[in-house]
């Protein structure tokens, strides 16, 4: 019996799943999809027919979309070692997605590209939740809203009910993205991008219990849900990391304040609390706002540095 290796990836080239593996007899692409299906139809491919799979004969096969077009098609040859696995791709409108608007800002456009990217990777977010076709539907009707922060909720929060759609995030965020040139995408532009991202998925991860009826985060999840899915896919959670004490002088608009983050406040580096604080890389960071598709594989694992201590600085905690 042999062993046949593959990869579950989107349309969007996206990882699925990592590299796994099937033991069973199976000689062509018929065969091979029901495997896959049989395998991964508790979570990754729920609601999902095994006719709805494509297979591709490699990862370069894949990239010159040379799929394997007939369900006669032998396999023996293909996905007999890790490092030459068959590609298995699962059309998108089956993936985990969150719909842009054409009413949002460039920036918040991004964001939620960066956050499905994110709610993909590596199936964590999908397996974790145990994410299903009505949480897939639901996903995609999601929107999100710039809004003055609830108490301690400071990055940002969603409605405690099974019904909920609306991520709403702090609107300084916002506020701060107005003050920048956005086209220039320097550092403090990634930043805000890539918290309102994290900010999203977290968000995410609550919405997917709320719709299964549970409005509290059970112990499984450490009582955190969104914090838990951070930390399987950062290894720590996100925070912004601010210039709380400064000299300059605020301009009446500037006096606009979210609880303790005010709009003049510079912001200096995202940090990830996790053994200690770290903050991501600024040439890492960078990848996110990089032209053209995102690819989670180039941009998880995070490459992190040493965390600078600054005078008058802090990593902002989401509570």
């Amino acid at each position: 019996m042999a062993r046949k290796w593959f990869q579950i990836v989107g349309e969007d080239d996206n990882a699925v799943t990592s590299t796994d593996s099937v033991s069973v007899d199976i000689e062509d692409v018929d065969t091979l999809r029901i495997a896959v299906k049989e395998q991964f139809k508790g979570s990754y491919l729920a609601g999902i027919a095994a006719s709805d799979l494509t297979v591709f004969a490699n990862r370069a096969a894949f990239d010159a979309k040379q799929k394997l077009s007939k369900s006669s098609s032998a396999v023996t040859e293909f996905g007999n070692d890790v490092d030459h696995a068959l590609i298995v791709v699962v059309k998108a409108s089956t993936a985990l997605r969150l719909t842009t608007q054409t009413s949002y800002p460039p920036f918040l456009k991004k964001a939620i590209e960066i956050a499905n990217v994110m709610l993909t990777h590596k199936g964590y977010f999908e397996l974790e939740l145990s994410a299903d076709r009505t949480t897939r539907k639901n996903l995609r009707d999601v929107k999100v809203e710039f809004r003055r922060p609830e108490k301690e909720s400071l990055y940002g929060w969603s409605d405690r009910s099974t019904t909920a759609k609306v991520i709403f995030v702090n609107e300084v965020l916002l506020q701060r993205m107005e003050t920048i040139d956005q086209a220039d995408n320097s550092h403090k532009y990634q930043c805000i991008v890539f918290v309102v991202a994290v900010t999203i998925f977290h968000e995410c991860a609550h919405l997917v219990l709320r719709w299964k009826n549970m409005l509290d985060s059970p112990s499984k999840y450490d009582f955190e849900v969104g914090s838990y899915m951070e930390t399987k896919l950062f290894k720590g959670t996100c925070r912004m990391k601010l210039q709380q004490s400064t000299r300059a002088k605020s301009s009446t608009k500037s006096k606009r304040n979210c609880g303790i983050w005010t709009e003049e406040m510079p912001i200096l580096d995202v940090v990830i609390d996790g053994k200690g604080l770290h903050v991501i890389r600024a040439d890492h960071l960078n990848k996110f706002s990089t032209p053209g598709k995102l690819r989670d594989k180039a941009l998880f694992p995070l490459e992190l540095t040493t965390y600078p201590r600054t005078k008058g600085a802090t990593a902002l905690s989401r509570r």
